[in-house]
C-alpha cells in the first residue's frame, strides 16, 4: 500500500517533467515612410511585423495575424506587397523550412493578413530578441491627411503553434503613434525637369501641405540606381516648406554639378 507521502512525492515528480512553454508576442515596427516615391505623389510606407519569445527559441508550426489600415488610409489607393518573410515557402535546397504562405490585402476593409504553416524540412524559429516576421510595403496616393493602422479584429486572428501544435500565442503590442499617426503631409501636383545656364532645373507644385518642413533632392545615374542626396532644406532656404498650406504653391531647384555625358534621374 502506498503512503501518503510516497503519493505526494510521485505527484511533484510527474509535476515537475510537464513540459512548460513560453508564449510569442508581436509587434509593428515602422522603418520608413518616403514621400514622392516610386513616383511624384506617391508615399511609400514601410514595415516590419516582428516577434520574441519570452521563455527560450520557439520552434514554429503556425504563425498568423492580420493588421487594417483605417478608412483615411484605404482611401489613398494603397498598394501592399510582402517580402523576407522568416517562414517561406522555399523548397530548395531540400531541408530549409518549407511553409504554406498565405499573405493578402483586403481593399474593401483594409485588411493586410499573412499566415505561416508548417508544410516540411526544418522548423523556422521565434528567438529571445524581436526578429523580423515579415516585411510589408504600402505604396499609397499622398494626400493632406493623417492614416492610421490597427490589428485587425476578425479572422485570421492572432494565433502562434509550435513544433508540437501547442498554443503559445501571446500578446500583440500597442502599434506605436508613428503607425497610428501617419502623416501624409504632401499633395504633390507637378514635378518636372529642364535645362536651363547649364544646369538641371527641377520645377514642382504642391497643391496642399501640412506640416511640411521643406524637401530634399535625391540624383541617381540609373532609374534603379543609388539615390544620393544632393540637396535639402536644412542648408537651403528655398527648398523650406511652406508649413500648412491649402493652396498651391511652386519650388525650383537648380542642379549645376554636372559630369558631360552622363544622365541623371531625380526625386523629392
Amino acid at each position: 500500500m502506498m503512503s501518503l507521502k510516497q503519493y505526494f512525492s510521485i505527484y511533484l515528480l510527474l509535476a515537475l517533467a510537464l513540459p512548460l512553454f513560453g508564449a510569442v508576442h508581436t509587434r509593428l515596427v515602422l522603418i520608413s515612410n518616403s514621400f514622392n516615391t516610386p513616383g511624384a505623389g506617391q508615399g511609400t510606407l514601410v514595415l516590419d511585423v516582428e516577434a520574441v519569445s519570452d521563455d527560450g527559441q520557439q520552434f514554429i508550426r503556425v504563425f498568423q495575424n492580420a493588421f487594417q489600415l483605417d478608412a483615411t488610409f484605404r482611401a489613398q489607393n494603397p498598394q501592399v506587397s510582402f517580402s523576407a518573410q522568416r517562414f517561406p515557402a522555399d523548397l530548395v535546397p531540400p531541408g530549409l523550412p518549407n511553409y504554406n504562405v498565405t499573405e493578402a490585402y483586403r481593399s474593401a476593409d483594409g485588411r493586410a493578413s499573412y499566415t505561416y504553416t508548417y508544410n516540411s524540412g526544418n522548423f523556422g524559429t521565434i528567438e529571445v530578441t524581436y526578429t523580423p516576421v515579415v516585411r510589408i510595403t504600402i505604396v499609397y496616393d499622398m494626400a493632406p491627411a493623417s492614416g492610421a493602422l490597427n490589428w485587425f479584429a476578425g479572422l485570421p486572428n492572432y494565433n502562434v503553434t509550435n513544433f508540437s501544435n501547442t498554443d503559445i500565442t501571446g500578446n500583440e503590442e500597442a502599434i506605436p503613434a508613428l503607425l497610428t499617426d501617419i502623416s501624409l503631409p504632401v499633395q504633390l501636383s507637378a514635378f518636372s525637369a529642364g535645362i536651363e545656364d547649364q544646369k538641371v532645373l527641377l520645377q514642382w507644385e504642391t497643391g496642399s501641405e501640412i506640416n511640411n518642413l521643406g524637401f530634399e533632392v535625391y540624383r541617381a545615374t540609373a532609374a534603379a540606381g543609388e539615390y544620393v542626396k544632393i540637396a535639402s532644406y536644412e542648408d537651403d532656404e528655398t527648398l523650406a516648406g511652406a508649413g500648412n498650406s491649402s493652396s498651391a504653391r511652386q519650388y525650383r531647384y537648380a542642379d549645376g554639378n554636372l559630369s558631360g555625358g552622363a544622365t541623371y534621374w531625380y526625386q523629392l
